[in-house]
């Protein structure tokens, strides 16, 4: 079954492997420079930058098709700021592919390709890190999530208790919880059907207490 959205499922993928890409090409790198492994094994790294600028390529490709439904429930503006940093990791990360191809080569051109290699997959590492940051805010800062059927069903399914003291009583009451949503933006979604906002969280003040009205009633 193919989840729905697809985006969030293959975001990951990248990112992973933009971790794993220059450790494991520094490793190679010493271990060939070293005469642990033959030149040819640097081909381990070339294929896991294809399979980075890949999923890199499939993850982008989603996200612009899910840009017109999660911009119904959000501003347009921080959709379009995590846009530009995924193009721009996507595109480090294909400048990184022919570097790593031309250190298959064996003496010092090959070693100069693998070395920058090192140096370009970690500025796309950092690519990562900034474009991951974006959309992590876009799900649990904006509420992009609310733009999906089965997360607002969960929301209005899914309910936390709140409890409080107040006046020297002791109260509970269930309030939604939004799940990735803004505060600002699980205001609007549940203003007028529930007894407290999402701001703060708190809930009405409770009855007086019954005791207290009888001896209020015994000092008059």
């Amino acid at each position: 079954m193919i989840p729905d959205p697809l985006h969030p499922a293959i975001v990951h993928f990248p990112i992973v492997l933009a971790v794993l890409t220059p450790l494991l090409a520094a490793g190679a790198f010493w271990a060939i420079h070293s005469g642990r492994l033959p030149d040819r094994s640097w081909l381990g790294i070339v294929i896991l930058q294809v399979v980075l600028v890949g999923t890199a390529w499939i993850a982008t490709e989603t996200g612009e098709r899910e840009e017109d439904r999660v911009e119904r429930v959000i501003a347009e503006r921080p959709i379009e700021e995590h846009e530009e940093e995924a193009e721009r990791f996507l595109t480090l990360a294909a400048l990184v592919l022919p570097l790593a191809a031309a250190g298959m080569l064996v003496g010092r051109v090959g070693a100069i390709n693998r070395a920058l290699t090192i140096a370009l997959s970690v500025a796309a590492l950092g690519a990562a890190g900034f474009a991951g940051h974006s959309g992590g805010e876009l799900v649990y800062r904006h509420g992009a999530a609310m733009a999906y059927p089965a997360y607002r069903w969960r929301t209005r399914n899914t309910t936390i208790t709140t409890t409080t003291i107040e006046g020297g009583c002791l109260g509970q009451m269930k309030t939604p919880r939004i799940l990735g949503a803004s505060l600002s933006t699980a205001r609007a979604r549940v203003a007028g059907r529930w007894p407290s906002t999402i701001g703060d969280l708190s809930p009405p003040p409770p009855p007086e207490p019954r005791a207290h009205a009888i001896d209020r009633r015994e000092d008059r």
